[in-house]
């Protein structure tokens, strides 16, 4: 999940839900704040029982509407129960309120291409890296899109610039490496290769890219 659940207990010290126990007669969780509310449906979501999340949830919209918090885990509960619908519903009405929450929209690219809206996965991904060009996973997660829709020079780029911004991480050069090697871009891939081997990664756990270079379709 993207907007780990640990994010809960930091808004809950932060005081974000209220303390006040709710005492309404046909509350199915009587007696519970909706700061423990959020804790129960945080509890389902941890043991991947969607359903029952949700259904806190629902019932903590219905307490309070503009809790974007159990907003944004309904959407990724209902993408669970593959209620595709009900899901852009909610991953919409975050970004209502909010157009540039960073999970909420990294969320809605990620699950527009899962459901087939490709041309609204890369729109969501465009904007995802202009309002937030400083972070690495906004160039992941668009050139992850790119590659799935065969975009394979758009996804080399980002994953480059990620790479750029986050050199420790070898993993997305090599993934720029894997995309080179499939446009055929011998040299490009070699030098990028060579580039990880003088920054200390050892040559042999390379070999697999390095033999790519000398195959006709690598």
């Amino acid at each position: 999940m993207l907007l780990s659940l640990s994010a809960y207990s930091q808004q809950r010290e932060e005081g974000v839900f209220s303390s006040v126990p709710l005492q309404s007669k046909d509350d199915p969780y009587k007696g519970m704040t909706i700061a423990d509310r959020m804790s129960k449906a945080a509890d389902y979501m941890q043991q991947d029982k969607w359903q029952l999340a949700k259904d806190v949830y629902d019932n903590v919209l219905s307490l309070e509407p503009d809790n974007l918090t159990a907003l944004y885990y309904r959407a990724y509960a209902n993408e669970r129960l593959f209620h595709f619908g009900l899901a852009r519903a909610d991953y919409d009405a975050v970004l209502k309120a909010e157009p540039t929450n960073f999970h909420a929209l990294t969320a809605r690219a990620l699950f527009n291409e899962k459901d087939s809206h490709h041309t609204d996965a890369l729109d969501d991904a465009n904007l995802l890296v202009e309002q937030h060009p400083d972070s690495v996973l906004s160039w992941v997660v668009r050139a992850d899109i790119e590659e799935r829709q065969n975009l394979l020079s758009l996804a080399e780029y980002d994953y480059l610039r990620a790479y750029e911004l986050k050199p420790a991480n070898n993993e997305h050069l090599l993934r720029a490496v894997d995309l080179q090697l499939r446009q055929k871009k011998k040299k490009d891939a070699k030098r990028n290769l060579d580039k990880l081997v003088s920054a200390g990664v050892p040559k042999q756990s390379l070999i697999h890219y390095y033999k790519r270079i000398n195959l006709r379709n690598p």
